[in-house]
């Protein structure tokens, strides 16, 4: 009884967001939800739905899935996938992510590019397709973009901007206005092992998100986390396992009422 009531309050709640898509946000990493929601200023493979300017830095084809269960219910559950691809002018990225269950969810495609200026500036793009679908009712269909910026102000403090949808417009399929949400953050390596970072997220349908997190490598290879965030408040914490070759990454998300949510990504890079 429990389960049913908790689906049918999320269902509830996106159907009568503006879309859905813009109240659920990115498919963030394991490694992102151990640390609160940051991740403006990484560069990995899930810069792809973080910040797109993240992915200047990387030089090799990678692969990462992810797999989330929200509160425990198998249908809140997310999947996710990257796909990184370097080349000499830049590095794409290919990305998919899809939430919810047969009679409600969500789809997003995307394909973006980051390219690095000089030393000190990464910029990014990402053109998305975006699709909401609801039983016995035509699906609802956009397209949006997103823009990102990282720069290095010095070799341990970096400091991060993104913009999702930053021209907002009304999509012929359903008439509905997509938010634009705009994210400030930085991220400073306090020591060879320990990194601290915060972001603040701007969305005008919902209050300011201030989220803050903390990545210790413990021992070489193994990496904990933990961080905190104000909308919605929650706590969360993870690990990560990182070989040459192949990063594991855990998380889960602690909301004070509605309990937990895990995480897992799993990445595989290639050539490295």
């Amino acid at each position: 009884m429990k389960n049913f009531f908790l689906k049918l309050f999320f269902v509830a709640c996106f159907i009568n967001a503006k879309f859905s898509f813009a109240y659920d946000g990115n498919a963030l990493s394991a490694r992102s939800q151990a640390m609160g929601g940051v991740g403006i200023v990484f560069r990995d493979a899930n810069s792809v739905f973080s910040n797109q300017a993240g992915l200047a830095a990387l030089q090799y084809y990678q692969v990462s899935v992810g797999a989330e269960r929200r509160f425990l219910l198998t249908d809140l559950q997310q999947f996710s996938l990257a796909f990184i691809a370097p080349t000499k002018t830049g590095t794409f990225g290919f990305s998919a992510q899809q939430f919810g269950f047969t009679d409600f969810n969500e789809t997003k495609l995307g394909i973006g590019f980051g390219k690095r200026l000089g030393n000190k500036f990464d910029i990014g793009v990402q053109l998305n397709y975006l699709q909401q679908h609801i039983s016995e009712q035509p699906n609802q269909s956009a397209f949006t973009v997103e823009v990102g910026i990282i720069s290095n102000l010095t070799k341990n403090l970096k400091i991060g901007f993104h913009a999702f949808n930053p021209l907002p417009y009304s999509t012929t399929t359903f008439q509905k206005e997509l938010p634009s949400i705009y994210t400030l953050g930085m991220g400073w390596q306090a020591s060879k092992n320990a990194l601290l970072a915060t972001e603040a997220d701007e969305n005008l349908n919902f209050q300011t998100n201030i989220k803050c997190g903390i990545e210790y490598k413990a021992v070489e290879q193994f990496i904990l986390r933990s961080g905190i965030q104000s909308n919605p408040q929650g706590f969360s914490a993870g690990f990560g396992y990182h070989s040459k070759n192949f990063y594991f990454d855990f998380s889960n998300v602690f909301h004070p009422i509605l309990g937990s949510s895990p995480k897992v990504s799993l990445t595989f890079i290639f050539g490295k």
